[in-house]
């Protein structure tokens, strides 16, 4: 996650707001659509940039 809000603050700050989705575990890839997933407990996050 750390890096995840470093590449942001690199890439992103005065652009466009991050797209963070959370899906149940074991909530399929192909379900999941584009981005960067974080594995938790009982969720699985998304975080993409349009």
């Amino acid at each position: 996650m750390i890096e995840l809000i470093r590449a942001w603050d690199r890439r992103h700050r005065h652009g466009s707001q991050p797209v963070i989705a959370v899906h149940p575990a074991g909530t399929p890839d192909e379900r999941l659509g584009p981005g960067w997933v974080i594995e938790k407990r009982h969720t699985r996050v998304t975080v993409t940039w349009p």
